[in-house]
């Protein structure tokens, strides 16, 4: 294994074990069953991604490493008291850029890695964050906590026009 993978692994446990806190956190924070369901799944998901790094670095396991899918993660359940007076909609919209961040992360790491399996295995990582982004942006869609503006034809046929020349081009 070679030194920047190892490297870039250890600062992920490092983060995955804020992140699965503060998600930990939220869980026991939200009553909606909804965003309750979603952090539950993030949360299985990160720990499951705690395991694939670590048998990635383990130097006695010597075989191939899957990622489980999400469909083979059991979500994490625990019974909790509310222990916090964020609202859902500030968990909700924190938790997104959290799963925003981690498929980023994800993502330009393995763009990095040299080992095959630590690059794959991060790639579906990023790939399974960016699948919780979708539903945390679908819950937040749904509870009317996000506005996506339009902007009218006007802006779009001044933009065609003013980058128009670049599909024009023949020689460089």
């Amino acid at each position: 294994m070679k030194a920047i993978d190892l490297g870039l692994m250890a600062n992920h446990l490092k983060t995955h074990d804020a992140v699965i806190t503060k998600l930990k956190r939220y869980y026991c924070s939200t009553n909606h069953p909804n965003l309750k369901e979603i952090l539950a799944l993030q949360i299985a998901v990160m720990e499951s991604h705690v395991k694939v790094m670590l048998l990635l670095i383990s130097p006695s396991h010597h075989g191939y490493v899957t990622v489980p899918t999400i469909e083979q993660i059991k979500p994490f359940q625990a019974t909790c008291q509310p222990n916090s007076s964020l609202s859902d909609q500030d968990i909700a919209l924190e938790a997104h850029s959290t799963a925003k961040s981690q498929a980023g992360d994800n993502f330009s790491s393995a763009l990095f890695m040299q080992n095959k399996n630590v690059k794959e295995a991060h790639f579906h990582m990023a790939y399974q964050q960016a699948r919780i982004l979708e539903w945390y942006g679908q819950f937040i869609k749904k509870m009317g906590w996000k506005v996506d503006p339009s902007v009218s034809d006007a802006e779009r046929i001044k933009t065609i026009q003013q980058y128009q020349a670049l599909s024009n081009r023949t020689t460089w």
